[in-house]
């Protein structure tokens, strides 16, 4: 008899026990949330950043362009993009933002020399994220990604000393005189199939607009690059014009500043190290100036047929006559 007493209390003792847990259990699934009782993580939700509303009004162009973000679908795309770089890729943006404050305003005039927008930086941003040393796998390379195959009639030096594909201003001159290049031959183009061209190729484009005569950019299928890099340059523009509205309100940097020691012939390699002791700088700052250097190399090379731009040479802003004069008598140039 006792034996069963003591069998049903401590029965009674571990169905105390049980509802004690079950009860835990319960208050734990309220305060974890529904997806909990599913056996799924609590997701902490993602931010997620908006068109200005006055973008939205379909006020909005690019290059010239007219960008249709009345348009849901076409606000949606952009808006991805946007995301994707505040986001995922945060940091590097940081990094293009500041390149476009020291590195934009020359890129930036040298296109509008060209006859060409000037928006059109947001596409090298994107491309290279402002970096000379850029490389893809399919062989481009520097500012505008400019392949290894030089097509379309245009030409530039590429040696283990030098690359114009590196120099800021020789190249965004090459980038433009494709792009002018495809506009001039498809006159229909506006400026965002002109960069589809130019980034997929021209007889891609030429074929995908003449299956589809009529329609913009947002209404054909393009190839996938240029679905991916068309609205992201344009969510670029938007960020660098509304910095303080999604928190990339960091202090801009000073565009760069230099004179230009040109129109001279040199007779030997110049080496980096030599120039920075002239003007008081680094030799790193002196291939900022001038990346179409190869750092290996680390001297500008002598003029020949195969340099034609080796004598182009930046240093710091006031010293261009100094470098030159010290360039005449420590014999580097011909008189």
């Amino acid at each position: 008899m006792k034996s069963l007493i003591s069998m049903t209390e401590n029965r009674g003792a571990r169905v105390l026990v049980l509802a004690a847990t079950l009860l835990t259990a319960i208050k734990v699934i309220i305060l974890l949330g529904p997806e909990a009782s599913f056996g799924k993580p609590n997701l902490v939700s993602r931010p997620y950043y908006n068109l200005p509303s006055d973008l939205k009004k379909g006020d909005f162009s690019f290059a010239g362009v007219r960008i249709p973000l009345d348009r849901h679908d076409v606000a949606s795309r952009v808006e991805e993009q946007l995301n994707y770089l505040l986001m995922d890729r945060r940091a590097a943006l940081m990094d293009i933002l500041e390149r476009l404050s020291v590195y934009g305003p020359l890129i930036s005039s040298t296109l509008a020399e060209e006859k060409l927008p000037r928006d059109m930086v947001y596409l090298s941003a994107i491309l290279s994220e402002l970096s000379p040393t850029s490389r893809t796998k399919s062989g481009g390379l520097g500012w505008w990604n400019l392949g290894g195959i030089k097509g379309n009639g245009q030409s530039w030096s590429s040696s283990n000393e030098w690359d114009d594909r590196r120099d800021p201003l020789i190249s965004t001159k090459l980038a433009s005189a494709l792009l002018n290049q495809i506009q001039t031959k498809n006159a229909k183009f506006d400026w965002l199939f002109s960069i589809a061209s130019f980034v997929d190729g021209v007889d891609r484009i030429e074929t995908i607009v003449k299956k589809n005569p009529g329609f913009s950019f947002w209404d054909v299928l393009a190839p996938h690059y240029s679905e991916a890099i068309i609205p992201r340059m344009i969510a670029l523009k938007i960020i660098n014009e509304n910095r303080k509205a999604f928190d990339m309100d960091a202090p801009p940097a000073n565009p760069l500043k230099f004179d230009v020691v040109d129109k001279t012939k040199l007779v030997r390699d110049l080496p980096l190290k030599n120039l920075s002791q002239w003007v008081g700088a680094t030799p790193r700052s002196i291939w900022e100036l001038n990346p179409g250097i190869d750092q290996s190399f680390g001297a500008l090379v002598k003029s020949d047929r195969r340099y034609p731009y080796a004598t182009f040479l930046r240093v710091p802003k006031g010293f261009g006559q100094k470098v030159k004069s010290l360039m005449d008598a420590e014999g580097y140039i011909k008189n």
